[in-house]
């Protein structure tokens, strides 16, 4: 008796195939026709009765369950064939292939299947996978969604570097990505030092990149807070922001320039890494480019008295700007004014009125 298997038609008739060739199991045809037998299922969804399948000869049926007359490895041979859908439906037929679904040959197959064209698997999850395949099946999972870094991770990468259109037209002038040349790769030092490696050696390298660079974990960028590792800064520049690529590796950006821990596609072979569809933009870090335009690092940008902002921003085309930082700070310092008294009230008043 083979019981009730929820899978498509075209499924079934390829594991009944590989049954018969696998193992001698051949099938009988009615002497007076040339036509095939077929493998024909009974679907009840929904309803508690017995889940059959049925191979039919005519007036003659043939049942069978394939986990009780097959050996154990070569029942498994078959279900490698499955896709994790598949194999999903395969775990409600009955205990007995519950229990071949869980063989861990089946998992060690869809993990290699899984990982095949990923960028970045965690070694810890490689190392789990020789002795709980599926555990590390599902953990890969759920890893490649962590937008957060550790410092041993940032350290064995060597990232792929470009600026971004937003950074002005002088510097994507001098950025081998946007001239079709291999890009510059920048490396991460335990000691918290930043190096920027030469696409090739016939490749100037720009003024900016003597300069020392050391880089520290920072605890919000963009308007949003994370857990450490989610958010990196070089000197004062513009911190990056983490995130992940659909091939699981890192992304990490800021206003201004992208990297990437994988080799960096061509211009316009990946629209995911294009300009208009990267998530950090100039608008998300107007006080961080602000803040690195006036060589003052963040929060220290914040905490400026608001006159002397409005003396370094006395253009019209950064009202707007200005107008945001100074809501940003009131907005930060109401409950230290609400607790200093009416004094302090008077005194909050007479700043904005002057504003």
């Amino acid at each position: 008796r083979l019981p009730f298997l929820c899978l498509p038609n075209h499924r079934l008739e390829c594991i009944w195939h590989n049954l018969c060739a696998e193992f001698s199991i051949k099938s009988r045809h009615h002497a007076s026709t040339r036509r095939q037998t077929q493998l024909q299922m009974t679907t009840i969804v929904g309803q508690k009765r017995d889940r059959e399948e049925y191979y039919e000869e005519d007036t003659q049926e043939i049942k069978m369950d394939p986990c009780e007359e097959l050996p154990q490895e070569m029942f498994v041979t078959i279900l490698v064939q499955l896709t994790l859908s598949e194999l999903r439906n395969c775990l409600f037929v009955c205990k007995n292939w519950k229990e071949s679904c869980e063989d861990r040959i089946i998992w060690h197959s869809l993990c290699n299947s899984l990982w095949r064209d990923k960028i970045y698997v965690p070694q810890s999850i490689k190392e789990k996978e020789m002795r709980d395949p599926k555990g590390a099946y599902f953990e890969s999972i759920r890893d490649s969604k962590r937008e957060h870094i550790s410092e041993e991770e940032l350290c064995s990468f060597s990232w792929d570097f470009r600026f971004k259109e937003a950074a002005g037209e002088d510097w994507i002038n001098r950025d081998p990505w946007w001239n079709g040349k291999k890009v510059m790769k920048h490396r991460y030092f335990p000691d918290h030092k930043c190096e920027i490696i030469k696409g090739d050696d016939a490749q100037e390298f720009p003024e900016y990149a003597q300069l020392e660079r050391r880089w520290r974990w920072i605890d919000s960028a963009a308007g949003k807070t994370g857990p450490c590792g989610s958010f990196l800064q070089v000197n004062n520049y513009p911190p990056y922001v983490f995130s992940r690529h659909t091939n699981w590796g890192f992304i990490m950006q800021s206003c201004w320039v992208l990297l990437t821990s994988f080799d960096m596609p061509e211009k316009g072979a990946c629209k995911e890494l294009e300009d208009e569809n990267l998530k950090v933009t100039t608008k998300m870090m107007q006080q961080e480019a602000m803040a690195y335009n006036i060589g003052v690092q963040l929060p220290d940008f914040q905490n400026l008295p608001i006159q002397l902002l409005l003396q370094l921003f006395d253009n019209e085309e950064d009202e707007d700007v200005v107008d945001e930082i100074i809501n940003n700070i009131l907005t930060d310092t109401d409950d230290e004014e609400e607790e200093g008294g009416d004094g302090e009230e008077e005194e909050e008043e007479e700043v904005t009125e002057d504003y």
